[in-house]
């Protein structure tokens, strides 16, 4: 539950791609954890690959994590975090799978869902900000 005690609340996700039924070969995955307390961001993403300039980079800090796919790169926090229907999309666009016949449509109504939820939660959250951004909208504001 959240912390009004009215919603439940993620806190941890992982969305994986991998090249394989049995899930050994990752390509890329998203983390999300919440109260991370290691430092690294809650939302970020992994890719076990490896890449010149990144090696060259790596080596010459003494106290870096010295491979590409240890490194936590963030993806956008708490909120608005990367979805499973953007890494859909992103095999679809980037001709990696085939596309089923309306799946546009599909993705759109999930992620809105989503994007719904996040939303909400983030006015509860900072509720002058959003009144205010309502407000300079022209809607009337009803305060408590």
């Amino acid at each position: 539950m959240d912390e009004f005690s009215q919603h439940l609340m993620v806190l941890t996700s992982y969305i994986g791609l991998y090249t394989d039924a049995n899930i050994k070969q990752v390509l890329l995955h998203y983390d999300y954890e919440r109260e991370k307390t290691d430092g690294y961001p809650e939302a970020h993403l992994q890719i076990p690959a490896t890449s010149e300039p990144w090696v060259s980079l790596l080596s010459r800090c003494p106290d870096a994590k010295k491979e590409l796919g240890h490194l936590h790169l963030p993806t956008g926090g708490r909120r608005f975090r990367p979805t499973v229907e953007d890494l859909v999309e992103f095999l679809i666009v980037e001709r990696i799978t085939e596309a089923r016949d309306g799946w546009r449509d599909v993705l759109a109504r999930s992620r809105d869902a989503f994007l719904s939820r996040q939303l909400r939660a983030a006015v509860r959250r900072l509720p002058e900000a959003a009144a205010d951004q309502l407000t300079q909208m022209g809607y009337a504001v009803a305060t408590p």
